[in-house]
């Protein structure tokens, strides 16, 4: 349950029990379209039950049925239109279902990295030109033993990830801090039937659980390592790439209109790959490469 109160440009968030002050001093007056989503990785179902992500003067619910999209994939977003503050706090209490544990954590998101992100943007191709554009999505992502990642994204091609946090684990929420229409998570039933359920926990990821089990939840943390290399594309003579997609472990994204992608100096490490290339005689092709 969460009570918010804005009093002079004053926000007090009332939240699971505690009290968050996220009165803003230093006001970000610098304005941007965006809206949020949740991720989580696909043998880690997680269920919000009360979620926020807030600037001075604007609030998104991050509320979502069962998410396990996998890491770093977004699981829709609730449109917002109109250009608003960039968000500056973070507030979470979730069910993390096969733990069976509850987390909760308010956290400060880092306003001047996220600005300096935006206005930065990037080239993007438009049928046959080009323009600059900017992120325009918060990626939530919720990973065992509490960890939140969040990342800066456009909807799918460049994704970067923005902060790191770890919540506090409680082993007992009150359902008093619960809205109510989430109580039935308290059914004894509740966990066993997302577990059971195929189109969360889908074939596949059952047989990879059952094959290797679950990944240990301070993978998450490893993905996060980045290590100094740069993809680039070599193509029979005469050919030419018109875009470049490469996805890392650490759900970042990255897109190219070159063959080489030189804006970073360290990645993380990828797992898949997709070039769309032209030859001499303007046929175009998509290559997929999957890294394991």
């Amino acid at each position: 349950m969460k009570t918010r109160l804005l009093i002079s440009g004053l926000i007090i968030t009332i939240f699971g029990g505690l009290v968050f002050n996220a009165c803003n001093l230093n006001r970000m007056e610098e304005k941007f379209e965006w809206s949020a989503t949740l991720s989580a990785p696909s043998e880690y179902p997680i269920k919000v039950l009360s979620g926020y992500i807030m600037s001075d003067t604007y609030s998104q619910g991050l509320n979502w049925s069962v998410i396990n999209q996998g890491w770093g994939n977004g699981s829709g977003t609730i449109a917002s239109s109109g250009k608003k503050n960039l968000p500056d706090s973070l507030l979470l209490l979730w069910l993390s279902v096969a733990e069976k544990k509850f987390y909760r954590g308010e956290f400060e998101l880092p306003r001047e990295k996220i600005l300096h992100y935006m206005n930065e943007g990037f080239m993007a191709t438009h049928y046959d030109s080009q323009r600059k554009e900017t992120y325009n999505t918060f990626v939530v992502g919720l990973a065992p033993e509490g960890r939140v990642v969040v990342w800066l994204s456009d909807g799918g091609r460049r994704q970067v990830e923005i902060a790191r946090f770890r919540a506090g684990e409680e082993t007992g929420i009150n359902p008093e801090f619960v809205p109510k229409d989430d109580l039935y998570i308290f059914k004894p039933d509740y966990i066993p039937s997302v577990m059971r359920n195929e189109k969360i926990m889908k074939p596949e990821i059952k047989e990879r659980i059952a094959s290797h089990g679950y990944p240990p939840p301070e993978i998450y943390d490893s993905y996060a390592k980045r290590y100094p290399w740069t993809p680039e594309v070599r193509l029979p003579a005469g050919a030419k790439v018109t875009w470049y997609l490469m996805r890392m472990c650490n759900g970042e994204n990255e897109f190219s209109l070159t063959d080489t992608m030189t804006f970073r100096e360290t990645r993380g490490i990828p797992f898949l790959s997709l070039i769309r290339w032209e030859n001499p005689e303007g046929e175009t092709y998509r290559t997929w490469i999957v890294f394991s």
